[in-house]
């Protein structure tokens, strides 16, 4: 008799996952929750693109000119957490913002939710094709390791880059 999937080696099926989570929080209106095979739950809006994991460690979701990148912790914390110094020297996502040959920062505030320090801060530059680009940009340290939520789109749309900021930020929660 063929089986359709993999035994668990002992000879009987493996049972059902059970839900080990609680369930999601409800999305705002216009988003949805998305619980991440990467290991991170994140409000994003309704109709986004989903880009799986590429080589720089990013998760993507997409509209357009829009993008929310979500680093789950690629980059280990090497000793005391310092997310500000890791967002303004070191955070690959900025990087274009480093290079640009005009660029500003500002709205760079570091806050301490219980014994996690968060930063935030607000960029634009000039990116490869000439256009003025703004980020908002949030770093945490969790489990050893920076987490980073990232929304950037045209200068012009900075209104819809904050307000997509703010939900996303506010709902993330990381889940390994």
């Amino acid at each position: 008799m063929p089986c359709s999937r993999p035994s668990s080696g002992w000879g009987a099926p493996r049972p059902p996952p059970t839900p080990s989570q609680p369930a999601p929080a409800p999305a705002p209106p216009g988003y949805t929750t998305q619980q991440d095979p990467e290991h991170f739950e994140i409000a994003v809006p309704s109709g986004w693109e989903r880009r799986g994991m590429n080589e720089a460690g990013q998760v993507r979701y997409t509209d357009g000119e829009y993008v929310l990148t979500v680093v789950p912790g690629r980059d280990k914390v090497d000793g005391n957490p310092d997310p500000a110094t890791y967002q303004k020297d070191k955070e690959p996502e900025l990087a274009p913002y480093r290079s640009s040959t005009w660029a500003s920062g500002g709205d760079v505030k570091t806050t301490k939710v219980g014994s996690q320090l968060r930063v935030t801060g607000r960029y634009t530059w000039i990116d490869g094709n000439g256009r003025s680009v703004v980020a908002r940009n949030f770093v945490v340290a969790l489990g050893g390791s920076y987490h980073v939520v990232m929304v950037t789109g045209p200068q012009d749309g900075e209104g819809k880059v904050t307000e997509v900021f703010e939900k996303a930020t506010g709902s993330y929660k990381s889940g390994g």
